[in-house]
């Protein structure tokens, strides 16, 4: 065994270069390699010689930070003489007539339970490089060429799909072998299947040939099988004619059989070769396999893996989780609880009666102000009287004045003067009845018992003011109506005689019970959404609410799962999209 190799010494000195021819198939081989594995990171392939590391001749991605993991990784594999892995670093050392000359080492994301497949795979593809530097040497019989290793892999990686690779592969077999017919198959739950014949043939799996190919594939174990000479393989021979036949397993999960006219056996030469290759093509196939499968095949692999996990022993965090998911899923589904609906609230007075100008004027004096509380018949303000007074006197005189003209004309019998005057005086008598009545209206008094709702006039003494402005609102203290603003969403959910509570910003400790009267078609846009104006009936006596109060109301609609509860919402978006996207 060498001596361990001195991983700083990596590209430290300077040390003999290999050979032109096999840096290049070094580097063919190299490129291979990274497209089988998965995830490969920063990789290189150094000379050793002496028992220290010396040139790097092929490399790919790396840089000065790699440089030491993969150095100590090819220093750890030199020293043991096996595939190593530290570091997240695969490594091992490659042979060349019986003596390591140099180390591949590569970074690899995997995750543990793959790295006895990875450190397999770096094996076969170990033991591919000594058959790709082997030195020629002159067969003792003629045979036909044997397949270059690299072509071959390069047929099955380059195909876009598995069937592709099997037909171009056993094309290239048939020829390089001088083959009549090769059969390739693949490992399924009931044992091998055909998968592809050579020269294009087709083929029914149910067939007497196809299941005779298949049922010799299944006889293999690690070991080929020739005929003559295996009885197993005689249902192969089309109405017994003769020919060499041999069945060659690739790996574990795919086989090959090939056969030629009897008069061409297959030579020891060719069969060492192709068992050398084999592991490598069958690790391809796998690889492409695994690539071709389709999503739904993937989900169920993934789903058997996940129950072989939970039903087998150990993994007792999984376990833990699928029992801790699955209460809680069931939870969800068959747990049931009050579906409510929310919605912002506003509190306001069922009846709210408006003091307004009974004429023109100005503000004299304002007693109350919004939030004041009332009692009917309270002076809560009073227009400006000055002008109104001076002009009660005005008209009292005129009326005296025209009384007296009225007496004089009757005792002068004069009829005609008696009748203007006396329409003259009605006249006067109508315009003062109307000034004592506004003198009368001069004080504006609530009109019910409450709050006053609106209207401070406090700071607009001597404004003026026109007939009919609303100057105070006053809204009883107890009769209250409740409005709920609902969502569009959730609207048709709602409907009248349905129940619920509700809390106040005021009074966030408490929590009064309603039952939904009407729910209005008017809607109102509110922080841009759309809702419906719903109004309520407040449940009992509350004298501590005031109108004008705002909070949230629930309106509890019926019992459903805890599941619908939490996620209708996005169940309703879900089926709204899917609507707008069917045709």
């Amino acid at each position: 065994m060498m001596d361990n190799p001195r991983p700083r010494e990596v590209l430290a000195r300077p040390v003999e270069t290999i050979s032109a021819d096999v840096a290049a198939r070094m580097k063919a081989w190299y490129v291979l390699v990274r497209q089988m594995l998965p995830a490969a990171g920063a990789g290189i392939v150094v000379t050793l010689r002496d028992g220290q590391i010396g040139q790097i001749f092929v490399s790919s991605g790396l840089t000065q930070e790699d440089k030491p993991a993969l150095a100590l990784a090819v220093a750890a594999a030199a020293k043991q003489a096996e595939p190593v892995v530290q570091q997240g670093v695969f490594a091992l050392p490659l042979h060349r007539s019986g003596a390591v000359y140099a180390a591949l080492a590569i970074q690899l994301d995997v995750k543990d339970s793959q790295q006895r497949s990875v450190i397999r795979l770096l094996t076969w593809a170990e033991r591919w490089q000594r058959l790709l530097l082997a030195n020629d040497t002159p067969a003792a019989e003629p045979a036909a060429e044997t397949p270059s290793s690299l072509a071959l892999l390069e047929i099955v990686l380059a195909a876009d799909a598995l069937e592709v690779a099997l037909l171009a592969l056993a094309d290239q077999l048939a020829a390089r072998l001088a083959c009549e017919r090769v059969a390739l198959g693949l490992r399924g739950k009931n044992g091998f299947r055909l998968e592809a014949l050579s020269h294009g043939m087709q083929f029914d799996r149910r067939s007497q040939l196809a299941t005779a190919l298949a049922e010799s594939m299944d006889r293999l174990q690690e070991e080929v099988l020739f005929w003559p000479g295996d009885e197993a393989l005689k249902p192969l021979l089309d109405e017994g004619k003769p020919r060499s036949i041999c069945v060659l397993p690739l790996g574990s999960d795919a086989a090959m059989v090939c056969e030629r006219p009897e008069d061409q056996p297959f030579s020891a030469r060719e069969l060492a070769a192709l068992q050398e290759q084999a592991p490598l093509l069958g690790a391809a196939l796998a690889l492409k396999r695994g690539q071709d499968v389709q999503v739904h095949q993937r989900a169920l692999a993934a789903t058997g893996g996940l129950l072989q996990r939970l039903t087998g022993s150990g993994h007792r965090t999984a376990k833990a989780v699928t029992v801790a998911l699955t209460m809680i899923l069931l939870a969800l589904v068959l747990v049931p609880g009050t579906f409510r609906v929310h919605a912002d609230a506003t509190i306001e007075g069922r009846v709210q009666r408006a003091v307004v100008a009974p004429f023109d004027g100005f503000i004299a004096e304002a007693n109350r102000r919004a939030g004041d509380t009332v009692t009917a018949g309270e002076v809560i303000a009073q227009l400006e009287d000055r002008e109104l007074k001076l002009e009660m006197r005005k008209s009292a005189s005129e009326e005296e004045k025209l009384d007296k003209e009225y007496r004089r004309a009757l005792a002068a019998e004069d009829r005609s003067e008696a009748r203007i005057v006396q329409a003259r005086l009605a006249q006067v008598q109508a315009q003062t009845r109307l000034l004592r009545e506004k003198l009368d209206r001069v004080q504006l008094s609530a009109p019910v018992a409450g709050i006053v709702i609106s209207g401070d006039l406090s700071r607009s003494l001597g404004a003026p003011v026109e007939r009919g402005d609303v100057l105070f609102e006053v809204a009883p203290l107890d009769e209250y109506r409740l409005i709920l603003h609902v969502d569009e969403s959730s609207v048709a959910h709602v409907a009248a005689g349905q129940t619920g509570s509700l809390t106040l910003t005021a009074l966030p400790g408490n929590s009064y019970r309603f039952t939904v009267e009407q729910v209005s078609p008017v809607f109102t846009e509110r922080e841009g959404r759309v809702s419906y104006r719903t109004e309520g009936r407040i449940d009992g006596e509350v004298p501590v609410l005031r109108p004008g109060m705002e909070g949230v109301g629930k309106i509890e609609i019926e019992r459903r799962s805890i599941g619908y509860i939490l996620f209708h919402r996005l169940l309703e978006w879900l089926q709204l999209k899917v609507w707008l996207w069917l045709p």
